[in-house]
């Protein structure tokens, strides 16, 4: 009896298996729509200027990367090299040289129809503050500013700097707050810089998980909250090109592209 109860079964189960192996096969080789990033129109933080920090090492490579960028939708790109006392001693003369160079050279043989500006990415420690003092900060556009600080420990000076800066009529932006970790377990915090006037930029590349799962968790909290103003994309290398590529693979990848980010105004 059990025998024929099985038989009876079996091609039922064949069919069950065939359906759910078909099935694996379907979302296993499902294809994502390419990452387009157009919608940003503007990325507002970025390493492409060559020779100048961690990002593009020489002029080729800052083309190949803004090649890629441009290839992902984007028509402009502010690039942001860090300014930092005791690493990175970059002026307002040495990023525009860069800037110069690297102009000259897209104007040669280079994606044509992508505006190139200039910026930077201020560490706030000692020299940001003689920085400011001496009237030499380089702003995204209008008196938006780009300020960071270590992945160690709050900065010392931020919220004097915030409340400085506001003062002097900059509208202060403070980059990646998902990847300060000592926030993760004070998430109040987030709301709490933006009643004091500072504005939050996200990474895209947190969105993928490329800098792990807590940062992942703490951007997709801050896009649900809407406590973001911007995105940048944060390039440095190739790697990151490859990362911002998985985008739309990422489950916030709608809400990305809905979401009322400032950087679409900015080109």
């Amino acid at each position: 009896m059990a025998l024929a109860v099985l038989s009876q079964a079996e091609p039922r189960l064949i069919a069950e298996q065939y359906y759910l192996y078909k099935m694996f096969g379907l979302f296993r080789n499902k294809k994502t729509e390419p990452t387009d990033l157009s919608f940003l129109s503007t990325d507002m933080h970025s390493h492409l200027l060559p020779a100048l920090d961690d990002g593009a090492e020489d002029i080729e490579q800052s083309v190949q990367l803004i090649t890629e960028m441009r290839a992902l939708g984007y028509r402009k790109l502010i690039c942001t090299p860090h300014v930092m006392a005791d690493m990175y001693r970059n002026t307002p003369a040495s990023i525009s040289e860069a800037h110069a160079k690297l102009e000259k050279r897209l104007a040669d043989n280079g994606p044509a129809d992508i505006e190139i500006a200039y910026a930077a990415e201020y560490m706030l420690d000692e020299g940001f503050t003689l920085n400011r003092n001496n009237h030499s900060l380089l702003k995204l556009t209008g008196n938006y500013l780009l300020i960071e600080m270590s992945y160690l420990a709050e900065s010392p000076f931020l919220h004097n700097e915030i409340f400085e800066l506001s003062l002097s009529g900059y509208q202060p932006v403070l980059a990646h707050p998902e990847r300060y970790n000592f926030y993760h377990n004070d998430y109040a915090v987030y709301r709490k810089l933006c009643d004091a006037g500072c504005l939050l930029q996200v990474n895209l590349l947190s969105f993928t998980g490329y800098y792990g799962p807590a940062v992942k968790n703490i951007a997709t909290r801050l896009l649900k909250d809407k406590l973001i103003t911007l995105a940048g994309s944060d390039v440095h290398h190739m790697k990151h090109i490859a990362a911002l590529k998985t985008l739309s693979r990422t489950s916030v990848w709608t809400e990305l592209k809905n979401y009322p980010f400032l950087n679409h105004s900015w080109l």
